[in-house]
């Protein structure tokens, strides 16, 4: 039996009010095997329970070297 998938071949996403972006560790799948890492931007407003996450971007690959990230070492 084939499993529903729903592609996007491309698309760009503006966030805006952004309060922080959490990036996870790539963590391996125990199912499925693949690697898994997830960015997940958090809005406005900050309230006591904190930040609501209105972006999570979840990332998978076979080799954990595909879903590495790099950043700049600066803050601007």
């Amino acid at each position: 039996m084939a499993v529903s998938e729903i592609l996007t071949k491309a698309q760009t996403l503006e966030v805006t009010a952004v309060s922080s972006v959490t990036v996870s560790e790539a963590q391996q799948g125990p199912e499925t095997g693949l690697w898994v890492r997830e960015l997940q931007i958090k809005g406005s407003p900050v309230t006591e329970g904190g930040a609501p996450t209105i972006l999570t971007i979840r990332l998978s690959s076979e080799t954990k070297a595909s879903i590495n990230m790099t950043a700049p070492t600066q803050t601007y």
